[in-house]
């Protein structure tokens, strides 16, 4: 993950931040679509037009949202 002490040691311009940026939202991977997702929403929310946009967000956020499943559990001793 790119923070704030990596952009001052590394001097990164603004155009290749963008980049790296583009890449990881539009890649699939980490960024797992949140671009086309984003405009998805923004679209839908354009024709709704929600009195409580941010209360219309949460309620689409929360269709997006994937259960948790704990498939199995272990231990370790760490200090006895």
């Amino acid at each position: 993950m790119l923070s704030t002490m990596d952009l001052k040691d590394e001097k990164i311009g603004m155009h290749e931040l963008k980049q790296r940026a583009k890449a990881y939202y539009t890649s699939g991977g980490d960024g797992d679509g949140v671009l086309l997702k984003m405009e998805e929403i923004l679209n839908a929310m354009f024709y709704d037009k929600p009195e409580d946009v941010f209360g219309h967000l949460v309620r689409l956020y929360k269709q997006t949202l994937f259960t948790v499943v704990v498939v199995a559990e272990t231990a370790t001793t760490v200090l006895e």
